[in-house]
């Protein structure tokens, strides 16, 4: 393969290592062909003949063969067959004389479409290659290019070199690869939310535990402080790093371990997804106990920023974390679990923020499944107030959502049941459904709504609210945990305020509230900074001592979400966290938005009292990290005195 070549088809070789993704690729991108092709072929060939077949389309394909024939002669013949196939079905548009609307446009929306659908397909696996961004823009679109006019070229030549065909080209491919992703320099990287930008002198993705111990080490020689970025779905800056940035995401390997029955654990490297996680674990019949939404996350982030599901049994999921394999910070091996270093410090780790060393592997613990019965009911706001205290005690789990403006709420319970499944799986059409309800949210109510007629926000908050199903479902735990799909296209803003709710409930309704009260406000001034919902969830007690769920007492979890920046969001959101913190021991979500709230440092140093030198005592006695080269300047600027660089 020449230099040429081997650009072009690396990039896209490196760009989509995920199976599932890389299938749809190989379909879209095959009808894309055929429709871009057809449409070149309504224009008549300049010759004193007929060309049957081809058309306008000759000189296109004719040369697109011949410059991929040295690449790979099994491709070409395919792309060439499958072409020559289609012009020679009857009802094919495929030749001048089929019109501009059947011949032209229809093939161009054909085209788009495919191309629209791989770009989701991207979103859906999350396969963003952000470790190849940097270098000249114009460098970017032209691989993009390449990509969509010969995609079928690109990707049925990976799908055959995965499936076993030419092991030498593949072999070469792969040290390539490796090459590539060891060391990139000048690469500017953000987080999902575009809040936390940061342009990274040096960057890596380490494919494997030796790897990543050479990446660490490396980045110890240079001087350089470490951050690791899992899938990067998160608001605050909490993985910003201008000197070395190493991503998780080819980490991906699993060993479940059931050879104790009544302790099933599983060890997952640190760039494992839910959606992977989840997968395997079913095949041994179990599940995590508890979870997030999202199932593109990675294990190492959602166990080290104290993100949590719902129920009151519940805790955090760094709560399920047994033991850390971690690279202290000079790249050698550490195990971190009550065993080896005991439970002060494993109560730090497992809410490490990224302090206690780049993690390697987890080892969590898990359950079989089992199923649960989750009902969706719509009732009265008031009613639901005076009835939180009896409902959440009849309840595994209570979840509350209210739309702004409305009277009523929407009210998930869910509990352990042995009653058969009505719910089989999250299918085509459910993913569908939710593709369709956040495209709306993201096309028209963010981009036309929000910015053309902010006024229509309440009336159309009052509709979202009718528009919702209210049922009972029977289905397996994990579908309750993800029960909502393509969460990744959505650009919502978010802030989460957690603290220990009162036996009565009675701070929480004060939190809810507080939010009504300053929800009327800001619309009495015309403005709709909360657009979207307001969430409540309830855990049991945390043993990390950086969560607001930790020690003894249910949790309740407060959280705004909007869409896009409305007017007025900065000052709403920062007024409402700073009421919702003068509950006792309150704290803001590590991973969510809370960097603009006024005083939030000091109000947070205080709500957390003296388990802030905790924390920072057993990170000293842990030895991981002496020279702190794995802090960042938010955790500089919450956690210790020393002002952030620059």
């Amino acid at each position: 393969m020449s230099r040429h070549h081997l650009r072009f088809v690396l990039r896209q070789y490196i760009e989509h290592k995920n199976a599932s993704n890389l299938r749809l690729h190989v379909w879209t991108h095959g009808i894309a062909w055929l429709a871009l092709t057809t449409a070149l072929s309504q224009v008549p060939l300049p010759l004193p003949f007929q060309v049957p077949l081809l058309g306008a389309t000759l000189g296109f394909v004719v040369l697109s063969l011949l410059y991929w024939l040295s690449v790979d002669v099994l491709v070409t013949a395919g792309v060439a067959a499958l072409t020559i196939a289609w012009a020679l079905v009857p009802l094919s548009p495929w030749g001048p004389g089929h019109g501009l609307a059947v011949g032209v446009a229809l093939p161009l929306l054909v085209f788009t479409a495919m191309e629209i659908t791989g770009r989701f397909g991207h979103v859906y696996h999350h396969e963003h290659g952000r470790f190849m961004k940097g270098g000249p823009r114009w460098r970017a679109a032209l691989d993009n290019a390449h990509a969509m006019i010969w995609g079928a070229f690109h990707f049925w030549l990976e799908a055959l070199l995965h499936a076993g065909w030419r092991p030498r080209l593949k072999a070469a491919l792969d040290q390539h690869e490796r090459q590539a992703l060891q060391r990139r320099e000048q690469v500017p990287w953000d987080n999902w939310a575009n809040l936390a930008p940061c342009h990274v002198q040096h960057v890596c993705m380490p494919q494997t535990i030796e790897d990543l111990t050479k990446a660490v080490a490396e980045a110890h020689a240079r001087g350089h402080r470490v951050r690791v970025v899992a899938s990067g779905f998160s608001w605050s800056s909490l993985v910003p790093s201008n000197e070395t940035l190493i991503f998780c995401e080819r980490l991906d390997r699993i060993e479940v371990d059931v050879s104790d029955p009544e302790h099933p654990v599983v060890w997952t490297e640190a760039g494992v997804t839910n959606r992977q996680l989840n997968r395997e674990l079913a095949r041994f019949g179990l599940c995590m106990p508890w979870n997030v939404v999202l199932e593109n996350v990675r294990v190492a982030g959602i166990a080290s920023t104290g993100t949590h599901g719902t129920g009151r049994t519940t805790a955090t999921v760094g709560d399920l974390v047994e033991a850390f394999e971690v690279l202290d910070s000079e790249g050698r091996m550490r195990v971190l679990s009550e065993e080896t270093v005991g439970p002060e410090i494993m109560s730090a780790a497992r809410l490490g923020l990224g302090a206690f060393g780049v993690i390697a592997r987890i080892k969590l613990r898990v359950v079989p499944i089992y199923r649960v019965r989750q009902t969706d009911t719509r009732l009265p706001v008031r009613t639901m107030l005076e009835r939180l205290p009896e409902l959440i005690g009849a309840h595994d789990s209570v979840e509350l959502y209210w739309f702004p403006f409305n009277r009523d709420m929407w009210m998930r319970t869910i509990d352990r049941t042995d009653a058969p499944r009505t719910f089989h799986g999250h299918g085509f059409w459910f993913k569908a459904q939710n593709f369709l309800q956040n495209a709306f949210l993201v096309v028209f109510f963010s981009k036309h709504v929000m910015r053309l007629a902010p006024g229509l926000t309440p009336a159309l908050l009052r509709l979202g609210i009718r528009m919702l199903p209210y049922r009972t479902r029977v289905l397996d735990l994990p579908e309750s945990h993800h029960y909502h799909h393509w969460i990744e296209m959505m650009p919502a803003g978010c802030l989460e305020v957690g603290f220990k709710a009162d036996p009565d409930i009675a701070n929480v309704r004060r939190a809810w509230e507080a939010t009504e009260r300053l929800v009327e406000k800001y619309a009495s001034r015309g403005l709709y900074p909360l657009n979207l919902t307001l969430n409540v969830r309830f855990i049991g007690s945390s043993g990390s001592l950086l969560t607001p769920a930790y020690g003894e007492g249910m949790t309740c979890y407060v959280e705004i979400m909007w869409m896009g920046r409305p007017k007025g969001w900065a000052e709403f959101s920062s007024e409402l966290c700073r009421e919702w913190l003068k509950e006792p021991g309150a704290l803001p979500h590590w991973s969510k938005e809370f960097e603009h709230v006024e005083d939030v440092v000091p109000i947070m140093r205080a709500n957390l009292g003296d388990r802030r030198d905790r924390f920072l005592d057993a990170l000293a006695q842990s030895g991981v990290d002496p020279e702190r080269r794995f802090f960042n300047a938010l955790l500089r600027r919450v956690l210790i005195d020393e002002p952030p660089a620059g």
